[in-house]
This record gives structure tokens, C-alpha cells and sequence, in this order.
């Protein structure tokens, strides 16, 4: 791929469907995108994270400031008809990752090759992370091992509007401990599932009285799975459950999670967390915005308002942890993310390109070499 001559977004999107980039098997896809950056000029940095696995930089330009393009390669398992497979019909392409997060990755790395041609007053990078279903360290990992920028947009199907808040995610595993017994005379025991409906009950209730934010919503909690006992007739003695809350800007995941273990542990259950982000709230005064804002209304026709997300994203790390100028914006709807008919409108793809091409030029500046 050279700087003179753009692939069309369906044929680039259409490639990276077809390689199989499920959580812990994205080397394919990293290795087909380092390939595409090397042609078009960029340096290449690589983010280790585990043997044989890593998050890829691309750059173009040097020196500050710096944009960041960041979307995840990696893919939920295969469901429904959504499998690692790209279909093109009139005006979209269906498959596995085509919504979430490869349309985002096709039109950064089309608007960094359009920018190649530039000579930029700073830099501009595609981070593309991995993990992110999963454990969500993929640019966690890169700002640890020093990755720094001053802007950051994150990919994820938001349908082209600017996201500037979302909700933290905490995921928790939850054990309640009961006593045996006959199932003929449930008083001689203590039943773990109903203490765990009336644990869930009672951190449901916590939960709500945690801060509500004006684009995000308030906080919630979902019961995803939970299992316990052996037979109809005994009483269960333990009972597991595992619970995912979304805590809002304005509250952090810290204090939230204290407050629910104080909850667990005083009845006697055992508390884990095992993922957990922050919220993130960017500043409504943001050049970053401005420049989106103003680079929309060109290739929309009208910019599309902020608003709130109720996904966590890793607008997290760039925000919370770089202090970035950060937002959440990329083609597709996430009612299609995830789901067993997963598809993309090519249209987005391409107005996505426009729009981050266009917001790096704005931010960076720059004339054609």
C-alpha cells in the first residue's frame, strides 16, 4: 500500500474480517496491519503483552503534539451468523468484527495513509491494541511500558458521534456460603441461593444510590450467571454468581468497589473482582472536540451533538492516565456489536476516514510534500 493509491474501504475491510482475530489469536491481523504500515512509511513500534503477542504502533510525523488513533483488533468468539467471514452486499459488509472494531481500524489506517503525504507540524498514530474483550490492558500495557500522547480518539461504534463520558465497569465473583441439609425440611439449613438472591438484592440497592450522570445515565448492576447446588432435594451449601456494575463519572471504580466488599463480606460472602476500568469524562472546552465538531459539519453536513456512552472503552487509560484529550468516536452502531448478525455501512467507513484525516490536519496542520 503507498501513499498514491488508496484501497477501497470495503476491499480493506473485507481483508481484515477474513483473518480470525479472537481474544488471544490476533497475531494474523497485527501481522497484516504492520505489513500495510510498513509500506506506507510509518515506524513501527511493538507493545509486548505475553509470549508471541503485542499491541502495534504506526507513526507518521515526529515531535508534539500527537494524535492518537486507537482501535482493538481483537474479536468476541464467533455466534449466530456472525462468523470470521466477510459478506459484502449493496452498501455493507457483514462478519465477525466488521462493526466492532475492524471498520474503526480500516478507516484510521486509511486516514494515515492520506496523511503520509503530509509534512505534519507533530505526529500521528495508529495504536492498534489487542485484548481488549478480555482483559481490556491492551493500551494499558503500551501507556505502562511509556506510550505518550497529547490527543486521543478512540474507535468504537458510536455512529460517528462524539463520545465524551462513559461508565466504568467493575465485574465481580461472588460466593455465598450456606449449610446442607434434606430438602424435605429446608429450615434445618441455610440455603446459598436464596442468600445470594438476597446478597444481589442488597448490592443491587447499593448500587442505585451510587452517582447518576447527565449523558451516561445511572449506575446499574446485571446478574450474569450464577450456579449452585447438586440435587432437588438437598439444600445448597454454596452458591456462585458473578455480577457486572457500571459505575458513572463522577464516582471512582476505588471507592465503589470498597463500598460493595464492605456490603459482601459484612454477610459473609466472598467478594473478587476480576475486571474492572474506570469512567471517563472528557472536558466539554477541548480543542479536540472543537476540531471534530468543525470536521463533521464539512463531511456530514452537520456535526453530531456529544453524548454520553454506557460501554467502557479504553478512552479510559488515555484520559485517566495520560490526561489526553480524549473522545470515543467511530463507525457503526453498537446495538450491531456483539451480535449474531454483525454488519457495517460502508458509508460510515468511509465519512469515518474523512473525519479523522481531517481532525489530525486540523490539530497538526501540515502541506503536502
Amino acid at each position: 500500500m503507498s501513499p498514491e493509491r488508496r484501497p477501497s474501504p470495503s476491499r480493506l475491510l473485507c481483508d481484515l474480517v477474513d483473518i480470525d482475530s479472537v481474544t488471544g489469536n490476533e497475531q494474523g491481523v497485527i501481522l497484516f496491519l504492520e505489513d500495510r504500515l510498513q509500506r506506507m512509511g510509518a515506524s513501527i513500534t511493538r507493545y509486548p503483552m505475553g509470549e508471541g503477542r503485542y499491541n502495534l504502533l504506526g507513526s507518521i510525523g515526529s515531535g508534539r503534539p500527537i494524535v492518537c488513533l486507537n482501535a482493538h483488533a481483537d474479536t468476541m468468539p464467533p455466534s449466530g451468523q456472525s462468523v470470521p467471514r466477510s459478506v459484502r452486499e449493496k452498501g455493507i459488509v457483514r462478519g465477525l468484527g466488521s462493526c466492532d472494531d475492524k471498520a474503526s481500524i480500516a478507516s484510521m489506517l486509511l486516514a494515515l495513509q492520506s496523511l503520509a503525504r503530509l509534512e505534519l507540524r507533530g505526529r500521528v498514530d495508529l495504536l492498534v491494541s489487542i485484548d481488549e474483550e478480555v482483559s481490556s490492558n491492551g493500551v494499558r500495557t503500551c501507556v505502562q511500558k511509556g506510550y505518550r500522547c497529547d490527543f486521543a480518539i478512540v474507535g468504537e461504534p458510536t455512529g460517528l458521534a462524539p463520545v465524551i463520558a462513559h461508565s466504568g465497569l467493575v465485574f465481580l465473583d461472588l460466593i455465598a456460603k450456606g449449610t446442607g441439609g434434606h430438602g424435605s425440611s429446608p429450615w434445618t439449613g441455610k440455603n446459598a441461593i436464596v442468600s445470594m438472591f438476597e446478597l444481589y438484592r442488597d448490592l443491587d440497592g447499593l448500587v442505585s444510590k451510587f452517582p447518576v450522570h447527565a449523558l451516561v445515565g445511572r449506575p446499574s448492576t446485571n446478574l450474569g450467571t450464577i450456579s449452585g447446588g447438586d440435587a432437588t432435594n438437598r439444600i445448597p451449601d454454596r452458591c456462585h454468581a458473578t455480577v457486572d456494575v457500571r459505575v458513572m463519572p463522577g464516582m471512582s471504580v476505588s471507592d465503589a468497589i470498597e463500598r460493595m466488599r464492605r456490603l459482601v463480606e459484612g454477610r459473609d460472602g466472598e467478594f473478587k473482582v476480576y475486571k474492572r476500568g474506570d469512567p471517563m469524562e472528557s472536558d466539554r472546552a477541548s480543542r479536540l472536540l472543537d476540531a471534530v465538531l468543525d470536521c463533521e459539519s464539512e463531511v456530514l453536513g452537520a456535526p453530531m451533538p456529544p453524548r454520553g456512552f454506557r460501554g467502557w472503552t479504553e478512552a479510559d487509560p488515555f484520559r485517566n492516565l495520560l490526561g489526553a484529550d480524549t473522545l470515543v468516536l467511530g463507525p457503526g452502531e453498537i446495538a450491531h456489536a456483539h451480535s449474531p448478525n454483525e454488519f457495517i455501512e460502508l458509508a460510515q467507513v468511509e465519512n469515518a476516514f474523512r473525519i479523522y484525516s481531517s481532525v489530525a490536519r486540523r490539530l497538526l496542520g501540515g502541506g503536502s510534500r
